[in-house]
């Protein structure tokens, strides 16, 4: 399992992020999450066509995100290893770059307990990153 004290600083959508490995268990390469996805279906999909590289996506990290997918996959070796999670994906306009958001909702309390539906919370937490600088060879970072 990774260091998940260690990292590196990025910009990313103009703000100063901690960067560290996440242990999500995220295939390396994104045409291989795609497919596990594509397994239970998409609840959202659309094409993007990334424009080309700008100095803002290659030098200041800064992308302009749209939606580019949703749906479920199934985390065999992550965090949550053994659940179906609801993931959004979102690729930059420009250079391609995914940036991988777990949604799923949260059923149970930290001890396991049923909670009512209308306390029910929805994650939003950014658990992996496709680099965009390969369109054709899109790796995990």
């Amino acid at each position: 399992m990774p260091d998940l004290g260690a990292g590196r600083t990025a910009t990313i959508e103009g703000r100063t992020t901690l960067v560290r490995p996440s242990g999500s268990g995220l295939p390396r390469k994104l045409d291989d999450l795609l497919g596990q996805m594509a397994s239970f279906g998409f609840s959202y999909a659309t094409d993007v066509r990334p424009a080309g590289a700008r100095t803002a996506c290659t030098q200041l990290r800064e992308h302009r995100f749209v939606r580019f997918r949703e749906g479920r996959w199934f985390d065999r070796s992550g965090i949550r290893r053994g659940q179906v999670l609801d993931l959004r994906l979102r690729m930059c306009r420009d250079c391609g770059a995914v940036e991988v958001r777990d949604v799923s909702i949260d059923v149970l309390t930290p001890d396991h307990r049923v909670i009512q539906a209308s306390r029910l919370k929805r994650r939003d937490h950014l658990i992996g990153w496709y680099s965009g600088s390969r369109p054709g060879n899109r790796t995990y970072k």
